[in-house]
């Protein structure tokens, strides 16, 4: 965006490349250990503080006034964001209906690229504004829809299981009925597998888990969908697709 050059100069291709990666860099960091946290504050808590921290940094951007000041808030945006997406899924799976779980698990994938979708729309209706909030309000909604999902984590039903490993029976019982989960899965699904899961792993015992025989294989294909998925080239069509476009459009041999 023009707005955005006049406040921050023209970017070389490898300072553009790590002010946008930045937050990719950053949300790699908490992702290690958010389920730890997760396990002990449960995820509620946690998708709390970390949308809480992603609305601060989508704040700092949105208010840059220099480029160190938007990579303090793309360093905040990313922990957050680390944070809480880490979280989400592993949530809904402990909290939806076993009939409905594998689609209600696959939704906040599909939000995210619906969410990717509607920021490119975003920016192309507010480039045309002669004003730096051109490129302010995409972070401004950002921070918003972020205060959203931290309000949201103080009215959601917290999970069965981690309350019944914590040994809050009563309290597991009561939010499974406000999640209008029925007697009987509660008592198979809910009940039985978390009887069986009292002991806590440390990080290290965690990371380790994974590769053990019982779960190579499911750890494995995991791996490899998402190894196949950056492999495919999508995060460089959609970082830099656009600017790719451009240096077309502005090619003679293109006309």
């Amino acid at each position: 965006m023009p707005q955005f050059a006049m406040v921050f100069g023209e970017l070389s291709p490898i300072m553009r490349g790590f002010t946008v990666s930045f937050l990719l860099l950053m949300g790699a960091f908490p992702a290690v250990f958010a389920g730890q946290l997760a396990d002990r504050f449960g995820h509620l808590r946690v998708v709390l503080v970390g949308a809480s921290v992603f609305c601060v940094g989508s704040a700092l951007q949105g208010g840059a006034v220099d480029l160190p000041m938007l990579l303090v808030g793309r360093a905040l945006a990313g922990l957050g964001e680390g944070l809480w997406l880490t979280n989400v899924s592993i949530y809904i799976t402990e909290i939806a209906p076993r009939a409905r779980r594998g689609m209600l698990v696959s939704m906040p994938q599909f939000m995210a690229t619906a969410g990717i979708c509607a920021g490119y729309f975003t920016c192309y209706g507010t480039i045309h504004i002669a004003s730096s909030i051109s490129w302010r309000l995409p972070f401004i909604l950002e921070a918003i829809l972020a205060v959203g999902l931290a309000i949201s984590c103080l009215y959601l039903p917290a999970s069965p299981r981690w309350l019944l490993v914590h040994g809050r029976r009563d309290d597991a019982l009561r939010e499974s009925e406000r999640l209008n989960l029925s007697r009987a899965e509660v008592e198979k699904d809910i009940l039985t597998t978390a009887s069986r899961n009292q002991y806590r792993l440390s990080l290290w015992q965690g990371l380790s888990a994974v590769f053990h025989q019982r779960y190579r294989v499911r750890t494995t294909l995991g791996l490899f969908i998402l190894g196949m998925i950056q492999l495919c080239g999508i995060d460089g069509v959609l970082y830099v697709g656009l600017s790719l476009d451009a240096g077309r459009t502005r090619d003679p041999l293109c006309h």
